[in-house]
């Protein structure tokens, strides 16, 4: 009896032993699992000589949350203030100093984007995981349809150098880019020049929403792109509103997120015709929209 106990001792001493070391690997395994990261901070500070600098806070009001201001390369975009005063005070582009759109890379240092020529003041709405960045710049016009207001082009960056997309083919003399894909795709809303007592332009952040008196004027959804240049992408039927706010990397105009007034749906265009989220492609297959969508109210 002694003897079997000895060797149940033991026996039972060396299943310990066995399983402390298998136990403490599985504990390391788990607490490595479960590592945090570090993170460091990094100031990118504003070397225009003006007090700050900053990310854009959104183009449109209900998809703020989501612009990227960072790409997976590390680079950021953003906007920083010089010490020059806004020569269109009191309409002023922001805190009435001018200022420029800027690229940051890992280390921090800043890159003067500027602006277009004969501008003053530029921002960038939106970087690409190619590091291609969609934004609006002053060209230094005024508005000839509001008093001393100044005029904004949606602009493109690529490769350090400002590309001015215009505005609507039927006229007019606001416009912004709000999202580009790595294809250099744009979207973005522009103002044409037919009077709209419900114009979308009141809610819009960058395109003079909030000025008093308001800039009443028709808000349309663009597409650009280098072989086209800036198509008018319409609206609703009975609609006279509307905003592109985000755009895919498929390469493709299909995939567009759209917002209308009123109704304030979210819409898809295919081939440029509008076509409501929910319904289904004419084989039957659902949208896939929704795979790119954050937020639609």
């Amino acid at each position: 009896m002694k003897k079997n106990l000895v060797i149940y001792i033991t026996a039972l001493t060396l299943l310990v032993a066995l399983a402390v070391p298998t136990q403490l690997a599985a504990q390391d395994k788990q607490d490595q699992h479960h590592k945090h990261h570090h993170y460091q901070l990094v100031d990118l500070g504003s070397t225009f000589g003006g007090p700050n600098s900053y990310f854009d806070p959104g183009s449109g009001n209900d998809f703020n949350p989501f612009v990227p201001v960072l790409n997976n390369r590390g680079t950021v975009a953003g906007f920083a203030e010089t010490s020059v005063s806004d020569p269109f005070a009191p309409i002023c582009f922001w805190n009435c100093l001018d200022t420029h759109a800027f690229r940051a890379e890992k280390n921090g240092v800043l890159t003067d984007l500027g602006t277009l020529p004969g501008g003053v003041n530029s921002a960038p709405l939106w970087i690409s995981a190619n590091g291609l960045i969609a934004g609006l710049a002053e060209n230094g016009q005024t508005d000839p349809l509001y008093a001393g207001l100044p005029e904004l082009r949606a602009v493109l960056w690529q490769h350090g150098k400002i590309t001015d997309l215009g505005t609507l083919p039927e006229g007019g003399y606001q416009s912004e880019a709000n999202a580009v894909n790595s294809a250099g795709q744009v979207v973005g809303a522009a103002l044409n020049t037919i009077p709209d007592a419900n114009s979308m332009q009141a809610g819009t952040f960058w395109l003079w929403g909030g000025i008093t008196p308001p800039y009443l004027y028709q808000t349309r959804a663009f597409l650009w792109d280098k072989q086209h240049g800036m198509q008018d992408l319409g609206t609703l039927p009975g609609g006279t509103d509307a905003q592109a706010l985000l755009i895919n990397e498929g390469g493709t105009s299909r995939w567009i997120l759209l917002h209308r007034l009123y109704s304030n749906r979210c819409v898809l265009p295919s081939s440029h015709k509008f076509l409501p989220l929910g319904e289904r492609e004419k084989d039957g297959r659902p949208r896939r929209l929704r795979r790119h969508l954050y937020r639609c109210q």
